[in-house]
């Protein structure tokens, strides 16, 4: 670390000597110049875990989806108002048909969880992706567009003898999509973007 960031390696290495860590990479820029740049493993991470193993970034990834949406919004290739099935028609699918770019972005897409129509309200029938389902990009993206809608719109979601009147007021679309997010925000990206890239091709190259 540079002088003056000493405490940011102590706190790195408190994580690790607590036992919150398997294997941590940290780095800090300032002005375009490094002044953290730490790398560790417990015993207990995977051997071979060093600096140079890529590092999951998990949902901080969603950050930059944004910035990629963002970057579509400003040239025109995509709105938030406009709704998801203009640019990917099967979306609209499973009562999601007005669900719009901004609801994605705000995790009220309709998808959190691959519901089967007709089936939303019971979980034994959720599609359970594997690794294998998640490389498949097309068929990936055809499951997501035949999901039902989640939460699903209809009062009796909300629980048993609640009345349409209140169903319709105290609805909340807003579910986080932990997994899914990225993998709707992609097929936007491969259906607007004029190079037809990928989310993580368009990343990679911009």
């Amino acid at each position: 670390v540079a002088p003056g960031w000493e405490r940011v390696r102590a706190a790195f290495e408190a994580n690790f000597a607590d036992g919150q860590e398997l294997g941590a990479q940290l780095a800090i820029r300032v002005g375009g110049a490094p002044v953290v740049d730490l790398s560790g493993r417990s015993a207990r991470a995977p051997a071979g875990y060093d600096a140079s193993t890529m590092q999951c970034i998990y949902s901080t990834g969603k950050n930059l989806e944004a910035i990629v949406v963002a970057m579509l919004v400003d040239r025109g290739h995509l709105a938030y108002a406009e709704k998801v099935c203009r640019y990917w028609p099967e979306y609209a699918a499973g009562d999601k048909a007005d669900v719009t770019v901004a609801d994605v972005m705000r995790h009220e897409g309709g998808v959190p969880i691959l519901a089967q129509v007709g089936h939303e309200l019971d979980r034994t029938y959720d599609r359970v992706l594997t690794p294998d389902d998640v490389r498949a990009v097309e068929p990936m993206e055809a499951m997501l567009a035949s999901s039902a809608r989640m939460p699903p719109r209809r009062a009796r979601a909300l629980g048993a003898g609640t009345s349409d009147a209140v169903g319709a007021s105290a609805y909340n679309p807003r579910c986080y999509h932990m997994f899914t997010r990225g993998m709707v925000v992609n097929a936007l990206v491969r259906r607007v973007d004029p190079a037809g890239r990928s989310l993580g091709r368009f990343i990679a190259d911009e």
